[in-house]
């Protein structure tokens, strides 16, 4: 026999009484019910929630979401559970939610007929999820119970129960057949007569037990027996029921199991979706970073392919041991000490480390070691992720050693070598000693502040200076010569050359590139162009006769007609 029961979804808009002070979270709470095609009407004080409650003529909600710290404190949930029962006794399904999770609260919510407890932060699926099934838009889907007893008549009457009661029931009067029809079935919940031919309902739950150890077992018996019920318990049934079972007592205990297991069953289902996702995001993380995993005594319990590469050794070598194996001359005593002292006492710790390979050469880490805390608030573990800088560190150590070089090259004043961030935001990472000299700042304040460099270009250049750089992400070279304002107040004009460095995959790593003070330059191509204005306008006068006179020196210019016109 397969009785069943449908239902199928209302489509409408309940309206929902959401009693809530907390700002952020009438905000969370008002975009999720809206957009799940909810109504809402807002209460931020308790003493309006019970006025609209007690109007002689009003709406009823199809639920209310209340707040257990919008009544007054220190009144012993008093006033809660009056609220409650004026909701209660109108047949109205209430939430409450609390920032505490603590047993006196649950209990006097319980108590007063909240239909559940929400700790916050609230889950935002399960929510909807209960608010569908509480005011009936979506109503859960009905209960699945097999029914396995040899026993002909009870398995038409059991069923004709609980079908009544809206479950889909599934009978097998030939118990052989138990585990082919839950497969093909998937109840909710197993109810299996005890004596049985063939194979025992004792039997029959040890099988099941090894397949599924959540699906929720019932026995039946005609007998009282409590040896049989111990029995039944250890072989992995979770109730016994006396034949004949009343029909509020089986429909209230099926009921009860089967809800819990569903409940259950979504935790489950979502537990391994999240540790499906936390595998992949841990398989995507071991591709791109250098990884490893130490006990509290700093001894390495886990490596990742990346660091076994980068390092030169092999899993083996670095299982077990600690990771000075790995440490270079480059760092004192005091930024190890200090590296450990951080996360021994349960902080992360972020920087950059110089190690050094098997074959003793160096390779430099962004590195970040996250400690894990036991409930004692003490690390049992270090988590360490690292990216590797070795290309970005060469790059500035190439260009250090090559200023007092460019010094020479490129102008009699120094030059001053930087390093930009790989964005179209440009702010400095590194500023050489050099710029004090040429434009009399400090190398922090170009660190220190991203958008300094913009803000002192001339008004006059920056538009088309601006424009002129987006060619460092078209060819990864930018040469340009503007106005830049110096400490004095006064502009200087430099020659700026950047480039563009990428790591192994293409992706733009970082800007490189120097600034040098070509204003004696600009000066001397200025009066190299006033002179030829005045060749050009002597040549055009040749047969008049033309002067210059500089108001501000004093100096006058003859062309060498004017001597033969004065005479």
């Amino acid at each position: 026999m397969d009785s069943s029961t449908h239902s199928t979804s209302i489509d409408y808009s309940p309206m929902i009484y959401l009693v809530e002070n907390d700002p952020s979270q009438i905000e969370i709470l008002s975009t999720l019910l809206k957009a799940n095609n909810y109504q809402i009407k807002l209460f931020t004080d308790i003493d309006t929630f019970r006025s609209t409650c007690s109007a002689t003529e009003k709406a009823c909600p199809d639920a209310v979401i209340i707040c257990m710290e919008i009544h007054p404190e220190n009144d012993d949930f008093t006033s809660l559970e009056a609220d409650l029962r004026r909701c209660k006794n109108e047949n109205i399904p209430v939430i409450v939610t609390s920032k505490h999770d603590e047993l006196p609260a649950r209990l006097a919510a319980l108590r007063a007929g909240a239909s559940r407890f929400l700790t916050k932060s609230i889950d935002t699926e399960s929510l909807i999820n209960l608010l569908d099934e509480l005011t009936g838009r979506r109503p859960a889907s009905p209960f699945r119970v097999l029914l396995v007893d040899d026993d002909v008549v009870l398995l038409e009457l059991y069923a004709i129960i609980l079908s009544n009661a809206g479950m889909i029931v599934q009978t097998i009067s030939e118990p052989m057949k138990t585990l082919d029809v839950v497969k093909s079935f998937s109840p909710d919940i197993v109810i299996l007569d005890i004596n049985m031919p063939e194979v025992s309902g004792h039997e029959l739950a040890a099988i099941l037990r090894e397949r599924d150890c959540q699906l929720p077992i019932l026995f039946l018996s005609a007998i009282p027996d409590l040896k049989q019920q111990v029995l039944g318990l250890e072989l992995g049934g979770d109730d016994f029921l006396v034949k004949p079972v009343e029909k509020e007592r089986l429909l209230a205990v099926i009921t009860a199991r089967a809800r819990r297991a569903r409940l259950n069953k979504g935790i489950r289902q979502r537990l391994e979706n999240t540790l499906s996702e936390r595998e992949q995001e841990h398989l995507a993380l071991n591709h791109h970073a250098i990884v490893s995993i130490t006990d509290r005594n700093g001894n390495i319990t886990y490596v990742n392919d990346r660091f076994c590469k980068i390092s030169g050794y092999s899993s083996d070598e670095l299982l077990g041991r600690n990771h000075n194996i790995v440490r270079s001359d480059e760092h004192s005593t005091e930024f190890y000490q200090d590296l450990w002292q951080t996360i021994s006492t349960g902080n992360v710790w972020q920087g950059e480390i110089c190690n050094r390979c098997k074959d003793g050469s160096l390779y430099w880490v962004e590195s970040t070691i996250t400690p894990f805390l036991d409930d004692s608030g003490k690390p049992y573990q270090y988590v360490s992720m690292r990216t590797d800088i070795s290309h970005v560190k060469l790059a500035e150590t190439a260009l250090r050693k090559s200023e007092s070089r460019l010094n020479y090259l490129v102008t009699a004043s120094p030059v001053t070598i930087y390093t930009c961030a790989a964005t179209r935001i440009y702010g400095a990472t590194y500023i050489s000693p050099n710029v004090k000299y040429m434009m009399g700042y400090e190398p922090e304040q170009f660190t220190d502040d991203s958008e300094f460099w913009t803000d002192n270009i001339h008004p006059d250049d920056r538009a088309r200076i601006f424009h002129d750089t987006l060619k460092l992400f078209e060819h990864g070279l930018f040469q340009g010569e503007y106005r830049f304002r110096i400490s004095d107040g006064s502009y200087i004009w430099v020659h700026d050359e950047m480039r563009m460095t990428h790591d192994d995959t293409g992706q733009p790593v970082e800007i490189i590139g120097y600034l040098a003070n070509v204003t004696a330059r600009k000066n001397a191509e200025k009066s190299l162009e006033t002179q030829k204005e005045r060749l050009r306008r002597g040549q055009i006068f040749a047969n008049v006769g033309t002067w210059d006179w500089n108001i501000q020196t004093g100096d006058l210019v003859w062309s060498e007609r004017i001597g033969p016109l004065f005479g």
